[in-house]
């Protein structure tokens, strides 16, 4: 009889190919993120970190921030362990990186559907290489949906997922409330507990810890988000258009998603339509699923608080990340629709992630190209001169973090400590410019260079600034380029003038960097 010789194991070659994808992945982060010029969103929470203690910026300084600490803590670990500011962009992508392997190895979608969503816009640029509290959601969502079907048997695992995700941010909390009030009513559907029953002494000790580990971050993240009374960075109105802004924005917001110019009024309405169509059929999906009411409530929720609260486009990436989580946990009922069904759910998916990835592409390119603040380059220019500089408007700040401590002889008296924003009623520098403000700079002989933020100002407006500089012998100033990307456009302008005292009192022509 022949020698019998064990079957050959086949080879799996998904892990190799997810670690070649994870590969690509990182190296268009470096290359993006590298070039990436921080604004002053991303200065602003490093300067918090950074010159504050720990205490101080947990206890005190989040209640002017309106948002739990989780990120201002890393960022206050990283810049106390010595990372220099330039590599910011390497705290928000590592967190991306992680997100992207769990959504690679864990997802239930095919394969050439999760590269797909790893490459798209939220999860590839704007939360990981615009490196705010937004990258945590990045790694919170993924290991939240990828412990989904195990929360009961998992219930301390899951109440700690949770409770990370409500401390991330203030739209995370909401996300995570609608997450745990899934998990009670799970608890109680599946018998463990009864209505007359429904008593802390009779829960099973795992659920029990896992829902007190929850309740109890909450509080923490609550206590340090609830706005102080004198916190000034909440006074925004109510405005529909905020609530469609976040709602559009989150899959496609334009037919013609190639255009390098802010989309119309028109466009937007038409964008709002594709958008509703194409979600029809996973909110087909997730009614299977039973995830509907879930989904909506949270969809809802999060444009409410849009509405009543400030919101800015880059709020829009919450929806399409519990977008995807809802896919997530309910891909598995895909196979209880007709054929036809299916195939359409999953071209509408597709259709969706197409567009996300294209603005991955285009605003990364952009991003390379073009300045997307003028942060770093002011900085640079500020560091040669030897000279008292006065600062205006709140974005100028961002490049305060690219001088070791308060480089503004007009905020805080120019104490050399401390040069985070203060978001209060009574802090003396005002976050606007107004005419009367500038009057005041321009002929105030102290200061030497004044730095001008152009955000809110109309280009005519600019001309009667630069007019008043001069005729208080300023030159004409150097204007440092910088605008804000989003997707295929510039969203909104980040650029700074520079003025310089004129020694004889000749203006120059205006100079562009």
């Amino acid at each position: 009889m022949p020698p019998t010789t064990a079957p050959i194991s086949k080879i799996d070659w998904e892990p190799w190919r997810s670690a070649l994808v994870l590969a690509l992945f990182a190296a268009l982060l470096a290359t993006v993120g590298s070039r990436h010029e921080a604004w002053f969103d991303e200065a602003h929470a490093w300067l918090l970190g950074r010159d504050t203690t720990l205490w101080d910026l947990l206890a005190h300084r989040l209640h002017y921030e309106g948002t739990p600490g989780i990120w201002h803590a890393l960022l206050w670990l990283v810049s106390h362990a010595g990372l220099p500011f330039a590599y910011l962009w390497m705290v928000s992508g590592a967190l991306a990186c992680i997100g992207a392997w769990i959504i690679l190895t864990r997802a239930p979608f095919p394969y050439w559907l999760r590269v797909g969503i790893v490459f798209s816009y939220f999860l590839a640029y704007q939360y990981a290489i615009v490196a705010r509290s937004y990258a945590l959601d990045l790694v919170a969502i993924p290991l939240i949906a990828a412990t989904f079907a195990d929360r009961l048997r998992r219930p301390v695992l899951y109440g700690a997922l949770l409770a990370f995700c409500a401390n991330a941010n203030t739209h995370s909390l909401i996300i995570s409330a609608f997450l745990f009030a899934e998990f009670l009513f799970t608890i109680w559907r599946s018998g463990t507990l009864q209505w007359r029953n429904w008593q802390w002494a009779n829960w099973p000790r795992a659920h029990l810890a896992g829902s007190a580990l929850y309740v109890a971050a909450v509080g923490l993240a609550l206590l340090q988000a609830w706005p102080a009374p004198d916190a000034s960075f909440y006074e925004h109105g109510i405005e529909i258009r905020r609530g469609i802004t976040v709602f559009v924005e989150a899959f496609v917001d334009r037919p013609d998603i190639w255009s390098a110019s802010p989309p119309t009024v028109a466009a937007v309405i038409v964008g709002g339509l594709i958008t509703t169509l194409l979600l029809a059929p996973s909110f087909l999906l997730f009614q299977r699923a039973g995830i509907a009411v879930l989904v909506i409530a949270v969809f809802a929720t999060l444009i409410v608080f849009a509405i009543v609260k400030y919101a800015n486009a880059w709020h829009a990436g919450f929806l399409y990340l519990f977008w995807i989580f809802a896919l997530w946990v309910g891909w598995g009922a895909l196979g209880e629709l007709a054929a036809v069904r299916r195939r359409v759910t999953v071209a509408s998916v597709a259709v969706i992630v197409f567009v996300h990835v294209f603005y991955t592409a285009s605003a990364s390119l952009r991003d390379i190209r073009e300045p997307y603040s003028a942060g770093p380059a002011t900085a640079q220019m500020l560091a040669r001169a030897d000279a008292r500089i006065a600062a205006l408007g709140f974005k100028t700040f961002a490049v305060q973090p690219w001088f070791g401590a308060n480089a503004f002889a007009n905020y805080r008296g120019g104490a050399p400590h401390d040069a985070s924003y203060a978001w209060h009623t009574s802090e003396p520098f005002p976050a606007f410019v107004t005419p009367e403000l500038w009057r005041e700079a321009v002929n105030n002989r102290r200061y030497d260079v004044l730095v001008l933020s152009d955000h809110g100002l109309p280009a005519d407006e600019i001309a009667h600034y630069v007019a008043t500089a001069r005729s208080a012998g300023y030159c004409a100033p150097t204007v440092v380029p910088g605008g804000l990307i989003w997707k295929s456009y510039v969203r909104e302008a980040d650029a700074m003038l520079v003025f310089r005292r004129c020694a004889d009192g000749v203006a120059e022509n205006t100079t562009r960097r």
